[in-house]
């Protein structure tokens, strides 16, 4: 992936891990309004932290996984068209310097 592709993708990259945290956030969440009225504070914030690391974890390695399933990489993948320019002109590049060595009298 070309730094063009990857400059493109880093912000939908940054709103998915945001919106995985707020699974975590929705449980934190959940745990604090059921169990602060009836459990200790310092307890309850302990759990309810392991609950927000559990889901968020969870969700992110679900994503993984659904990214790196062969379903959901195209078969057409189509190369970065800057990436594709460069390689072609240094292949054209290539090309040039042979035709223009001498050749070796050995």
């Amino acid at each position: 992936m070309c730094f063009a592709e990857r400059r493109q993708k880093q912000p939908a990259r940054d709103a998915a891990g945001a919106a995985l945290g707020c699974f975590g956030l929705a449980g934190f969440a959940l745990v604090c309004w059921l169990c602060l009225p009836r459990i200790d504070t310092a307890a309850v914030f302990a759990l309810a932290i392991f609950v927000w690391l559990a889901l968020a974890a969870t969700a992110w390695l679900l994503r993984k996984k659904q990214a790196l399933s062969p379903r959901a990489r195209p078969t057409n993948e189509v190369p970065c068209f800057s990436q594709f320019l460069t390689c072609q002109a240094s292949a054209a590049d290539n090309e040039k310097s042979r035709a223009h060595q001498p050749e070796d009298p050995c």
